[in-house]
C-alpha cells in the first residue's frame, strides 16, 4: 500500500515538471546593454566612433591638377666694363719717294665700353680723341671709332687675354683710314695685388687699325679698365 501511493504521487508530479521546463526554455533573457528601438549594439557604436575619429585625423592630400608651378630663376646680370687708354700709333705710308718721310708718329686717348655676351666672348665699342702734338715728325689723329667682337681667355688664372677683331675708322690730319682692325691685349686685375680694391684692371695691348696697300696704322696702348655688373 505504501509503494502504491508513492507511484501515484510520481505520476501526478511528472506533468507539472515537464510544463515548468517548457516555460523556462521559452523565456528569453533581456540583456542589460540592449537599447530599445536601436538596431546597433552598444559595442558596434564604439567601433564606429573610433573609425570616425581615425578618419578625421587623416590629413587631406591636395589634388594635383597637373599644372607644374614654374620656378622663378634669378636674372642673369649684365657683365660690363669701361676703360681709358693712352695710345701711341705709327702711320706708315706706301708709294712715297725715297727722300720723302713716309712714317709718322701719332697718339690719341681712347675710351672703351664693352659687355660680355657669354663665356669667353664679348663686344666692345671704342672712341678716340686727339692727343695734340706740334712736333714735325708727328701727326694729329683727329678722331677714331671702332667696333669689335672680343674673344677672351685666361692665362695662369691671372691674366685675361683678349683678341679684338672688328672695324676701325680713323681720321689723321683730315685723311680717313677705314678698314678691318685686329689686335691683342692683356688685363691684370688689381684685386690679385690688393683684395680690397674694386674690380680695376691694368691693360696693355697692340692694335692694327688700318692695313692696306697704301698705308698701315698700328700702335701700342696701355690704360685702366673697370669691370662691373648690372642685374
Amino acid at each position: 500500500m505504501k509503494y502504491t501511493l508513492a507511484a501515484v504521487w510520481l505520476l501526478a508530479a511528472a506533468p507539472l515538471a515537464v510544463a515548468q521546463d517548457e516555460v523556462t526554455a521559452d523565456e528569453v533573457p533581456v540583456s542589460a546593454e540592449a537599447v530599445p528601438g536601436d538596431d546597433v549594439p552598444v559595442g558596434a557604436e564604439e567601433v564606429l566612433d573610433a573609425v570616425a575619429e581615425d578618419a578625421a585625423a587623416v590629413e587631406t592630400v591636395p589634388v594635383d591638377d597637373g599644372e607644374e608651378q614654374a620656378e622663378t630663376e634669378p636674372a642673369t646680370p649684365w657683365l660690363l666694363y669701361v676703360g681709358l687708354d693712352q695710345v701711341g700709333t705709327t702711320l706708315s705710308i706706301s708709294g712715297l719717294p725715297p727722300e720723302t718721310p713716309n712714317q709718322f708718329d701719332s697718339g690719341l686717348y681712347r675710351l672703351r665700353a664693352g659687355m660680355l655676351l657669354g663665356q669667353g666672348v664679348g663686344v666692345e665699342l671704342q672712341y678716340g680723341f686727339k692727343q695734340s702734338t706740334d712736333r714735325p715728325d708727328q701727326v694729329n689723329t683727329d678722331k677714331y671709332y671702332g667696333a669689335y667682337l672680343v674673344p677672351t681667355t685666361n692665362l695662369f688664372e691671372m691674366f685675361e687675354l683678349a683678341f679684338p677683331v672688328g672695324y676701325a675708322m680713323t681720321t689723321v690730319e683730315g685723311t680717313k683710314f677705314d678698314s678691318l682692325a685686329f689686335g691683342l691685349s692683356a688685363a691684370l686685375p688689381l684685386q690679385y695685388l690688393v683684395s680690397s680694391l674694386p674690380d680695376l684692371r691694368l691693360t696693355l695691348g697692340w692694335m692694327t687699325y688700318y692695313q692696306k696697300s697704301d698705308a698701315r696704322l698700328y700702335g701700342l696702348n696701355f690704360g685702366l679698365r673697370y669691370d662691373f655688373s648690372i642685374d
